[in-house]
């Protein structure tokens, strides 16, 4: 996976600099995050720090960068420069900020999930909504724990697809065509636990 320094896609951490790279999809509030441990070298670190972006993936959407750490020296030298390393963790942007505490309170009543996100400080295109009866995230909560308790009681996840959100009920979810399937082998008659 490429990762750009630029929105543009004209600056690139070069790939012999990147030690690891995690990307996450999930079905949380924040529904894209990335790990990344990259060798520092020239003026990385100082663009890799809090509050910075990174484009990456195959729809190159921005991320937020929420945590920066320097791992400690390795003793290691690869020809004048110490070999070091910096590991980042990196949010959704448009989905970051509903990993900070709030500074004031959130309560709404019958309200759809894409007011909420926004009320908590996200900044998100909603392709697909619905009403939540009951949101409540005080004042010092981080609210993507909130928006996930509201989304398990309306029984919906939320779904990134071509840079927006979908909020999906399960239900739903479940009625949808396969876009694949993965066949199974036939050894599955050789396991005789009931645990299948």
């Amino acid at each position: 996976m490429n990762i750009y320094l630029a929105a543009d896609n004209t600056d690139i951490i070069p790939g012999d600099l990147i030690i690891r790279c995690v990307a996450r999809t999930d079905l949380a509030p924040v529904p894209r995050t990335i790990e990344l441990t990259v060798r520092i070298k020239d003026d990385l670190e100082s663009r890799l720090i809090e509050g910075n972006s990174i484009w990456a993936g195959y729809e190159n959407l921005r991320y937020r960068i929420v945590k920066a750490e320097r791992g400690g020296s390795s003793g290691l030298v690869q020809g004048a420069d110490p070999l070091a390393a910096l590991t980042i963790t990196a949010l959704l942007y448009s989905c970051a900020q509903v990993a900070f505490r709030l500074p004031r309170a959130v309560i709404r009543e019958n309200c759809n999930l894409a007011e909420l996100y926004r009320a908590c400080g996200a900044d998100v295109a909603i392709a697909e909504d619905f009403s939540v009866r009951r949101f409540t995230c005080f004042a010092g909560d981080v609210p993507s724990f909130d928006l996930a308790r509201a989304m398990q009681d309306e029984a919906a996840v939320v779904v990134l697809r071509d840079g927006m959100l979908s909020m999906q009920r399960v239900a739903t979810l479940a009625t949808q065509v396969p876009v694949d399937e993965i066949l199974q082998s036939d050894d599955s008659g050789q396991i005789s636990s009931e645990f299948l």
